[in-house]
């Protein structure tokens, strides 16, 4: 608090001209207050740098906000389809992704091409798709949680737990 005081000062107490008062903010890297007779802020004052900074910060904000909303939606998009808690052949699973963009998990070399889905499945508790589109050096994965079905009569069935989306920078990722 005292700080804050000593921070504070009016052009009337200090008997400096404004543009000295500004000279010195500058300086300490802080911005002017302009305050009405009533005490009350009315304007501050700022290098073009200063305010530079401020529109970066509010502009990169904004595209963070942005990327955020745009995951929000796949995944709603995602839950739409794929319903929670709902048993799901391996094959539509790989075909509802793949259709939302995602990369297909299916493979040519085995002769039941849904084996690696239900391998990944049982092995790690859940299996990870990979956006084709890469954001910005991310990549984004939707992980589905799940286990493998035993209350189906085909073994290719899983139960949906639980659908995570993961946005990872690209040299970090695991999962390419």
């Amino acid at each position: 608090m005292n700080e804050q005081k000593k921070l504070r000062s009016s052009i009337d107490r200090v008997r400096k001209a404004p543009t000295e008062i500004f000279t010195l903010s500058q300086k300490k890297e802080s911005g002017v207050y302009i305050y009405n007779h009533q005490g009350t802020i009315s304007g501050v004052m700022l290098a073009v740098e200063q305010y530079e900074n401020l529109l970066d910060r509010e502009k990169q904000h904004t595209t963070e906000y942005g990327e955020y909303e745009q995951l929000e939606d796949l995944h709603n998009q995602i839950c739409q389809i794929i319903q929670l808690g709902t048993i799901i052949p391996a094959k539509k699973l790989d075909d509802q992704l793949t259709t939302l963009g995602f990369l297909s998990k299916k493979s040519t070399e085995s002769t039941y091409e849904y084996t690696p889905i239900l391998n990944e499945l049982n092995n790690k508790g859940k299996v990870i798709y990979q956006l084709k589109q890469k954001q910005k050096q991310h990549i984004i994965c939707a992980e589905i949680i799940g286990k493998q079905s035993t209350h189906s009569t085909s073994a290719d069935r899983l139960l949906v737990k639980k659908i995570h989306m993961k946005k990872i920078k690209e040299k970090n990722c695991l999962y390419t």
